[in-house]
This record gives structure tokens, sequence and C-alpha cells, in this order.
């Protein structure tokens, strides 16, 4: 049979009574006169061969055998255009090492409400470096809140991330979610008496309106503790 896509017409060849077996450039053997394919293109997916492919002029059980066997090719330029818009609506690493600065800072300053407003207020959650099973709904503002106005009570917090974000440390999830873990320390001072805690992290961040927002914080003690220095 003569098949037509978007780059011309090919003949296969359909054999006997099976219609899983198709061949290239061999005289026809059914009935079938001619099969012309004719991409269905959605621009919010790849094409799906047998399902995104309408082929006429054939039988039901012709058309999903010959679609999932022809190499279909969609139209010059479709890989390029889909993969530049999934470019553009991923989150980037700068956009992670600015979410990631603004957490910093606020630490740093010690300001619960900013910390606060950095989780999504929906949809965030934290698991705290010192939280226990007992304390892990902590997936609203209020419970958030509470978390910090404890953590930050410290008379000076100093967070250590790793100067760079390497890409294998994040993980895309989707168009609008990304995921970046690793390890850090804090270097706390309390009364006088100054303490390092090695932990490690994921963050989980979120697209905005108004940028990235934290929708999952796990962060947890290494087996190194907290020590005294």
């Amino acid at each position: 049979h003569r098949v037509r896509g978007p780059r011309g017409v090919r003949r296969v060849q359909v054999q006997g009574n099976n219609p899983n077996r198709a061949e290239s450039n061999a005289a026809p053997t059914s009935s079938i006169d001619l099969v012309k394919v004719t991409p269905q293109l959605r621009p919010d997916r790849f094409p799906n061969p047998g399902k995104g492919w309408m082929i006429e002029g054939a039988r039901t059980p012709v058309i999903r055998s010959v679609a999932s066997r022809v190499a279909l090719v969609p139209p010059v330029g479709f890989w390029a255009n889909k993969m530049e818009s999934e470019e553009q609506m991923s989150i980037g690493i700068e956009e992670i090492r600015e979410a990631r600065q603004q957490w910093i800072d606020a630490v740093r300053a010690r300001d619960v409400e900013r910390v606060v407003a950095l989780y999504d207020p929906e949809r965030g959650r934290l698991l705290g470096t010192l939280d226990t099973a007992a304390t892990t709904d902590r997936n609203s503002p209020a419970r958030i809140r509470e978390y910090f106005e404890h953590f930050l009570a410290n008379d000076a917090i100093e967070p250590r991330f790793p100067t760079e974000i390497p890409a294998g440390t994040v993980t895309a999830l989707g168009d609008d979610h990304a995921a970046y873990s690793g390890y850090y320390e804090f270097l706390l001072e309390k009364d006088g008496e100054k303490r390092v805690a090695h932990a490690k992290f994921t963050y989980i961040y979120g697209r905005g309106r108004d940028g990235l927002f934290i929708v999952t914080h796990n962060s947890g003690l290494t087996p190194e503790g907290i020590e005294t220095i």
C-alpha cells in the first residue's frame, strides 16, 4: 500500500491475514488501494502513533497496525518548538539560586514572617531539621511559623549551602515544579555558646504568580549531628 506522511509517500505490504506485519517497497497483497496518513498534531504533547494519527481508507485493525509500524515524521520544526516551549516553562537553576538566597537572607535576619512567606500558603509543608514523627503535620503557615519561632530564637544563625548548584542536584518535576537537594550546615549561637548543625535537605519548588514558592522542605540531621565549636 502507499502510505502518505508529512514527508511524502511510501509503499508498504500487509502480509496475509496478519495486519501487524508490514514491509517497505513491496507490492500490495490485500484489497486496500491507498492508505493516507494525516498527522493529528496537538501542541501540548508528542504524536502518539496509532492514536494521534489518522489513517483514512483502511479498516480499523489495519489502521492501528500500519500506524504503529510506519515511521511517521512530524513537520519540520515541531520538536524544536516543543523543546523550546518546555525550556521556557521549566524552572531553571538561576531561579532556584534566587529562591535559595531569599531563604538564606530571611533566616540570617531571623525574620520569622519573611521565612514563612516563602512557603506556599496552601500546599507548603515543612519537615524540620529538629522535628520528630509527632510534628510532621507542619502543612500550614501557622504550623510552619511555630517551627521557625523556635529555630530562629537563636542569637545568630548562619546557613551554609554549597557555593554552586550542580545540575545533578536539581530534578525537574514537570513544567512548574523542581526539587533541589543536598547538604547544608547551620552555625548557631545562643548565650555565647556556638554550635554547628550538619543536615541534608530537599526543597520542592513550585511556580506561582509572584515567583517560586516552597511546596515541600524536608531537612534532617546527618550522622555528624550538632557539634559545639
